[in-house]
């Protein structure tokens, strides 16, 4: 018999929610497009257990980047947004 799985907390997910925003920011700190997949793999490359639910947080961290402007996303590509001057 199975038990179920465990879940992450909600400090947990509020946690690796935060972390994940500033590591995407400083993976496209270069300014050039990246594929969104390519990202989410590299940060949870390191990540330990729960992958599932640590790739539907990380997904929705790229949303909320994008929902602040912060981020532009294309075709299944992202890169910071440039600042006009």
């Amino acid at each position: 018999m199975k038990g179920r799985r465990r879940r992450l907390t909600f400090e947990e997910r509020v946690t690796w929610k935060e972390s994940t925003k500033k590591e995407i920011l400083r993976i496209l700190d270069g300014g050039a497009w990246r594929f969104r997949e390519d990202i989410v793999r590299e940060l949870l490359v390191d990540g330990g257990g729960l992958v599932d639910q640590k790739r539907s947080l990380t997904i929705a961290a790229f949303r909320g980047l994008v929902g602040e402007g912060i981020v532009e996303s294309k075709g299944g590509m992202v890169r910071l947004k440039r600042v006009k001057q």
